[in-house]
């Protein structure tokens, strides 16, 4: 079952965002992925943290998992 995932990042223009290493998407943008655990990251620098681990499980289209960068 596929898991819902948002790595919001205020600064343009998006950026692409990795799990464990593999593009998933961009940001700001909703993102299918397997449940699991993840280290998430975004292409480039100029943000903090520089990595974040989440676990995505029992998420919906409505209530998705999100990761903040600054």
């Amino acid at each position: 079952m596929f898991q819902f995932l948002i790595a919001k990042f205020d600064q343009t223009p998006d950026r692409t965002v990795f799990a464990n290493g593999t593009p998933v998407g961009v940001t700001n943008h909703m993102m299918l992925l397997s449940a699991g655990v993840f280290d998430i990251t975004l292409d480039g620098s100029g943000y903090t943290p520089t990595t974040q681990s989440i676990t995505l499980a029992n998420t919906t289209a409505h209530r998705p998992a999100i990761v903040v960068f600054t």
